[in-house]
């Protein structure tokens, strides 16, 4: 635990190759990858310290504002079959993934998918089937929008798509008065 700092400012202080701790708030879009790069550092490393599980900030923050219920998150039900998978393969500890999936759970919204979203998701002028599928099941749950990394793979989609980093910056703006 850190009880006090000091800080002289008429002295500045050469950042050490390897300092003990640093502590850095990350600007909005702002990955794991460019801050380990920017102090010579490695991603590993900081994910470990900050009890990290994957790459990207934004994620946990949109996390955050669905679990303060700020926003509505939703994902089908295939999804979960993934994230399950995803993190057993990880971790290798499956109490640890059923653990992970029962604290997302309350948090997001599970959409079902059923006969009529499989035939409009093999209507859509989309390459990949599941990303189709997904859209279909949003555009009938009325989900405002998609929220990926893979922009490309819904370039067709009827639903409005946004990266996180941008979803991010729209919630920001619509919570300022």
């Amino acid at each position: 635990m850190v009880r006090a700092v000091i800080i002289d400012a008429e002295k500045p202080k050469a950042i050490q190759k390897d300092p003990q701790m640093i502590i850095y708030y990350p600007q909005k879009s702002e990955s794991l990858w460019g801050i380990a790069k920017k102090y010579d550092s490695q991603v590993s490393k900081i994910m470990k310290f900050n009890k990290c599980e994957n790459h990207n900030i934004v994620d946990k923050k949109i996390i955050i504002f669905a679990a303060k219920r700020e926003i509505t998150a939703c994902i089908t039900a295939s999804g979960i079959t993934d994230i399950y998978y995803i993190h057993q393969k990880h971790h290798k500890n499956r109490e640890l993934s059923k653990k992970a999936l029962l604290n997302l759970i309350p948090i997001i919204d599970i959409l079902d998918v059923n006969a009529s979203d499989c035939e409009k998701a093999l209507s859509l002028s989309m390459s990949d089937f599941e990303d189709a599928l997904q859209v279909a099941c949003a555009k009938r749950q009325k989900v405002d929008y998609i929220v990926t990394r893979n922009l490309k793979d819904f370039n067709n989609s009827p639903v409005n798509v946004i990266s996180p980093d941008d979803f991010l910056i729209l919630i920001d703006s619509k919570r300022k008065p």
